[in-house]
C-alpha cells in the first residue's frame, strides 16, 4: 500500500536537521503510527507523503510512483485532520462539490450517502460544526473519493511547525 524508499530531506533554517535515508513498507489492511520525540521528524514525514515537501527517494501509494503517476497516487491518499482544512463558509454539499473536483473517483451520492449515516445536514455551514462532526465530515469526504490510504494527522500541531 505505501512504500517509501531512501527519503532524505532537510529542512533549511532548522540548523542540522535532516531525513536521511528513510525507508519502510506498509502492506494493505495495516495501521501504523508514527512515534518518536519532538524534533524526530514525523511532521516532516507526514509532509512529504502528502506531497507537501519535495525530497530525494521513492514513494509510491498503491503502485504509483510519487514522481511520475501523483495524480493517481493522490487519488488514492486521503489526508484527515484532527479539526479539518476545508473552507468554513461552505456548506458540506457545497465542499463536496468543490473539492470532489479534485478527484477522479469523487462520487457525489456516496458523499451524500455518508454525510446521512454520520448525521449530519449536508445544508450545515462547516464552520458550525463542532470538532467531532468536522472529522466525520471528512470521513465522509475520504470514503467517497475511494481513498486507499489515510494519513490522520493533527492540522493544528502540521501548521503550527512550518
Amino acid at each position: 500500500m505505501l512504500q517509501v524508499n531512501n527519503l532524505d530531506k532537510k529542512l533549511s533554517g532548522t540548523g542540522s536537521f535532516r531525513i536521511d535515508n528513510v525507508s519502510f513498507h506498509i502492506p494493505g489492511g495495516y495501521i501504523c503510527g508514527l512515534i518518536g520525540e519532538n524534533g524526530a521528524g514525523k511532521t516532516t514525514l507526514m509532509r512529504i507523503l502528502m506531497g507537501l515537501y519535495s525530497t530525494s527517494g521513492n514513494i509510491v501509494i498503491n503502485g504509483h510512483d510519487m514522481r511520475t503517476d501523483e495524480a493517481e497516487a493522490k487519488d488514492d491518499l486521503a489526508v484527515v485532520f484532527d479539526e479539518g482544512f476545508f473552507q468554513q463558509d461552505m456548506s458540506l454539499e457545497q465542499i463536496g462539490i468543490f473539492y470532489g473536483e479534485l478527484y477522479s473517483r469523487f462520487d457525489m451520492s456516496a458523499y451524500l450517502e455518508y454525510l446521512k449515516l454520520f448525521e449530519l445536514d449536508k445544508k450545515k455551514r462547516y464552520k458550525k460544526l463542532s470538532k467531532g462532526m468536522k472529522t466525520k465530515a471528512q470521513f465522509a469526504f475520504a470514503l467517497s473519493h475511494d481513498a486507499k490510504l489515510f494519513l490522520l494527522a493533527d492540522y493544528e500541531y502540521i501548521k503550527n511547525q512550518r
